[in-house]
């Protein structure tokens, strides 16, 4: 969802407060601190190989020297890290990136204006990706290795639903994201509202192509709650859906 355009759609969420908790991948992180580097180009899904001038992504060609900068920046972090952790309290991923925004200090960053407005970035997956690489390099030939402390973080995203009075979901796509935020949400008995928007369908087994009323039967949506499932691309319809929502509600209230 980052790469495909929506950092902006993210970011305007996450500084005007609209969203109190978000989960994420680790591309989507790296991501966001990329683009603070440089850009990206515009290729084609259907490029050979030999053509690529950098790595693709779908669409997107992102240029070696631009991953380079990332990955120097990222190492830079974590040595910095490895340094001040308590051994006896690792860093969770939420406070990790809560660092990594910190240390960015960039106004078109997601993760810095979540680190400015004390918004919890979850991702229970940070190191399928650059990141995890950094951390591996490193503790080959670092005596102090960073440790990170997931269940930490498990703990985090349970207890926020459950002292919740209401909570609303918007899941973008499927996988570890989705079953995190909802298996969070079980704890409560189910979210009270909930927005699915993704292509998949039933046919296919994944767990994005599953409807509100599957998670419904499991406990994870309230079975009076209000919820739907538009399918759909979602780089295409969620910055619509948030320039008819969040948006125009900051404008009537003065915020913006």
């Amino acid at each position: 969802m980052m790469t495909s355009g929506l950092r902006d759609t993210f970011r305007y969420l996450v500084e005007h407060k609209c969203v109190d908790y978000i989960v994420t991948t680790a591309g989507a992180i790296e991501t966001d601190i990329m683009k603070c580097f440089g850009n990206m180009n515009i290729g084609d899904f259907y490029m050979k190989p030999e053509e690529v001038q950098g790595e693709r992504h779908g669409n997107m060609i992102i240029p070696k020297e631009l991953i380079e900068k990332t990955k120097q920046w990222l190492k830079e972090f974590i040595l910095d890290i490895q340094e001040c952790q308590d051994t006896s309290m690792p860093f969770t991923p939420s406070q990790l990136i809560t660092m990594m925004g910190e240390r960015l200090n960039d106004t078109t960053s997601v993760i810095t204006w979540a680190a400015k407005n004390n918004i919890t970035i979850f991702c229970p997956a940070l190191t399928d990706g650059l990141f995890g690489t950094c951390i591996t390099e490193l503790n080959e030939i670092n005596p102090v290795r960073l440790m990170v402390d997931l269940v930490q973080d498990l703990r985090l995203i349970n207890s926020s639903t459950i002292h919740s009075v209401e909570t609303g979901v918007i899941i973008l796509g499927g996988g570890v994201m989705k079953h995190h935020i909802m298996n969070a949400n079980l704890m409560r008995n189910g979210a009270d509202f909930a927005v699915y928007i993704n292509t998949a369908g039933d046919f296919d087994g994944s767990d994005a192509s599953a409807r509100p009323d599957e998670a419904v039967s499991w406990g994870k949506i309230k079975i009076d709650s209000e919820n739907v499932k538009v399918l759909a691309e979602a780089s295409l319809v969620f910055p619509l859906i948030v320039s008819k929502t969040f948006a125009v509600t900051k404008r009537f209230d003065g915020k913006i």
